[in-house]
């Protein structure tokens, strides 16, 4: 029985490589370059970067990283859960706030992520 189960995971993997969509074959990065924007360094060969969600390398701006650094010394690392779970802290509100003042709106409503917005506007 347990062979059989086996046999049928490995026949799995097989698939999975002739389609060529396994993740055991990912290419790592090892690092980044110092330009701006940074790129990937992969097997030692530079690579830009286009498949990323910071579209325009904010995450390594200066502002926004001391921000980042006062953060975490304030909170922690991490938001250890959702906010459903965690509980919202004023800075969530003041973010949403200001968002709202921004697009004209009375509120807003941030979510962490994409799947969790399209949750929201799919199950209000």
């Amino acid at each position: 029985m347990l062979s059989n189960f086996f046999a049928l995971l490995q026949s799995e993997l097989e698939r999975i490589d002739a389609a060529g969509s396994t993740k055991r074959k990912e290419k790592i990065i090892e690092d980044y370059t110092q330009e701006t924007p940074p790129r990937a360094i992969i097997n030692g060969i530079k690579y830009s970067i286009f498949n990323s969600n910071d579209y325009l390398s904010l995450k390594y701006h200066p502002a926004l990283k001391a921000g980042e650094e006062e953060a975490s010394r304030r909170f922690g690392t991490g938001p250890g859960a959702v906010r459903f779970i965690s509980g919202s802290l004023e800075v969530h509100r003041d973010l949403e706030l200001a968002t709202a003042k921004f697009h004209g709106r009375s509120d807003a409503i941030v979510y962490s992520s994409a799947f969790a917005a399209n949750q929201g506007a799919v199950y209000p």
